[in-house]
């Protein structure tokens, strides 16, 4: 209020400078532990990304091995090295969507998309399992297999392309949420800065004025004071001047009394007394 003193504005602004100072520091250090949790989240979605990448290329390797195994029967021999290789990637897949699984977010998309490639790809290796198995023993149905696992593979390949479209869009959707809140925290960092520049300003302005004002009551009330002195003085030189005159009147009185008492007592004189005129002998007068 207008009753504090250049002091306590000082106090109180420096109070709110530490006060925003703080304010600026603890939102720094939110913004780092938020900005690094949503960063893990989009390392994940990014992570799940890549996972659908491997199962895209997995499900591309096994049809590879189905293809192998077409040529070995059309050629009735060489049918170990594609069984292998089959065996080799579908427990390799096997292995990736159980880490895509163990990874996925809960009640996402992403999710949901896993599940029902997991289920085709259960479909898949059951057509598949049987191709293979065959293929020495039965030749001859070779083909009709291979056909009926390439129809299954089409739908392995169908669920694969939705689930790494679901992660690229939580990808993309971690990403922007990851913007947005760094834009959030910049802004309310700015904001922070400049109310710490404003209330500086303010405080400042604030605390010259009240000096402005002090200094210049202070000025009135020395040139006051000096009027008053002024005063005071003429009125003593004034007191002065008259006792003067009065002491001046005082004397001038007594001596004008001194000189009547003087001639007084001159001229009531005794006759014995000596005179300063010769005095003629009557007798000597007659003479």
């Amino acid at each position: 209020g207008s009753n504090m003193t250049v002091l306590q504005k000082m106090r109180f602004s420096y109070i709110g400078l530490v006060i925003l100072l703080i304010l600026i520091a603890g939102l720094g250090v939110a913004q780092t532990i938020w900005i690094s949790s949503s960063q893990s989240d989009y390392e994940q979605a990014a992570n799940q990304t890549r996972v659908a990448n491997q199962v895209t290329m997995g499900i591309a390797s096994l049809a590879t091995d189905v293809a192998a195994l077409s040529d070995a029967a059309a050629r009735g021999y060489g049918y170990d090295e594609p069984t292998e290789s089959y065996n080799t990637d579908n427990a390799a897949l096997q292995t990736t969507i159980d880490q895509a699984l163990g990874g996925v977010e809960a009640g996402s998309d992403s999710e949901a998309a896993l599940v029902t490639l997991q289920d085709r790809f259960d479909r898949y290796k059951q057509v598949a399992d049987t191709l293979f198995a065959a293929a020495t023993t039965d030749p001859l149905n070779v083909s009709i297999r291979i056909v009926q696992v390439q129809r299954v593979g089409t739908r392995l390949q169908e669920a694969a392309a939705i689930y790494h479209e679901a992660t690229l869009s939580q990808q993309a959707a971690q990403l922007d949420r990851l913007d947005r809140i760094t834009t959030v925290w910049m802004i309310l960092m700015a904001a922070l800065g400049a109310i710490g520049v404003a209330w500086g300003l303010a405080s400042l302005l604030v605390l010259l004025r009240q000096v402005v004002s002090n200094l210049q009551e202070a000025t009135s009330r020395v040139s006051s004071s000096a009027a008053e002195i002024q005063a005071v003085s003429s009125q003593v030189a004034a007191g002065t001047a008259q006792t003067a005159a009065a002491t001046d009147e005082a004397s001038s009185t007594v001596e004008e009394k001194a000189s009547s008492r003087a001639r007084v007592r001159k001229d009531s004189r005794y006759p014995w007394e000596p005179t300063d005129t010769p005095v003629t002998s009557p007798v000597a007068a007659i003479r």
